[in-house]
């Protein structure tokens, strides 16, 4: 797991607000959060039916 304030870095760093990042493993969605709280559009991919639903949770406290 990676920590928010960690993925919040990369994300900033790569990214720009309006763009779209695809994480192909999502597991708990901390990619998803960061993503979605700063602007980003966000794919998020795991294989683990419970990740997902943990992952849209996470994201859906913070916007559509």
């Amino acid at each position: 797991g990676q920590s928010e304030s960690g993925m919040f870095d990369i994300v900033n760093r790569f990214t720009y607000p309006g763009q779209l990042v695809c994480d192909p493993f999502c597991g708990g969605g901390t990619t998803g959060v960061v993503c979605v709280s700063t602007g980003r559009n966000f794919i998020g991919i795991d294989c683990d039916e419970a990740a997902i639903e943990t992952s849209k949770k996470r994201m859906s406290e913070y916007g559509d």
